[in-house]
């Protein structure tokens, strides 16, 4: 484990030299939390309503600024990296080390989250969260989640010469399928049913519904179990991506 702490810490060393990225990436977040609150606000005061979906407007604005936090811890930038590491031929160093390649890309993802991870656990302490651990068991599952796709996405770079075009139509998807913009029950019943487990969801919309004790104990449980089948899911996907990629990797530039 010592080799992979070492990954972690310097990939966290390196987040904090770019300050710049770090506070552009909070500002562009607060922007879309201050469009989104404005146009709730709007949405209840024109309705007349004091409960939409279930939400009060001060549990709405909650909701809101949690789920797009959550977008930066759950960004799409990594995606690219296996992709650039084919492209240059630097697989093949990391290929060489008696290093797992999952563990290496999973230590370095984690490097570059921490501190966001932080605050937002932190916020539990704010939201009153009942059951601390149980709601730390659910994030870490979606986080190595949250990995997994993006690391059998990954894969694709065997195959594509640039990544980066999936970038904005992952987020854009995620953004859609993980209610960014709103709750997912606000969704007719018969699309909420469809893609109330999609990963995505589990990621985006019911964490932050989780944050704010909107479900039980039992329902926590039981979305971190198809978190866990998901997880399963891509790791296979990974694994099998991997396999069928290094067979056709050739190592050019290194």
């Amino acid at each position: 484990m010592k080799k992979y702490g070492y990954i972690f810490m310097t990939q966290f060393q390196t987040m904090l030299e770019y300050k710049f990225h770090l506070i552009t990436s909070l500002f562009s977040n607060f922007l879309t939390i201050i469009i989104s609150f404005y146009i709730w606000q709007s949405v209840y005061m024109s309705s007349g309503k004091g409960v939409i979906g279930g939400y009060t407007q001060a549990q709405m604005l909650k909701y809101i600024i949690l789920v797009n936090f959550l977008s930066i811890v759950f960004s799409f930038d990594y995606v690219v990296r296996l992709g650039g590491l084919i492209r240059s031929g630097k697989l093949s160093t990391l290929l060489l080390r008696p290093i797992s390649l999952l563990g290496e890309s999973f230590f370095n993802f984690l490097g570059t989250k921490i501190l966001y991870i932080f605050f937002l656990l932190l916020s539990l302490c704010f939201l009153g969260s009942t059951s601390f651990l149980l709601v730390f068991l659910y994030f870490l599952v979606v986080f190595v989640l949250f990995f997994l796709v993006l690391s059998a996405i990954g894969t694709i770079g065997f195959w594509l010469i640039q990544m980066w075009p999936l970038r904005p139509v992952l987020s854009g998807l995620y953004a859609l399928l993980g209610g960014l913009f709103f709750p997912l029950n606000l969704l007719p019943q018969s699309i909420y049913q469809i893609v109330m487990y999609n990963p995505f969801a589990l990621i985006g919309y019911h964490t932050a519904n989780i944050f704010q004790n909107h479900y039980s104990t039992e329902k926590v449980l039981f979305l971190t179990l198809i978190s866990l089948i998901w997880a399963t899911l891509f790791y296979v996907l990974y694994v099998w991506g991997l396999k069928k990629g290094l067979k056709k990797y050739e190592g050019m530039g290194a």
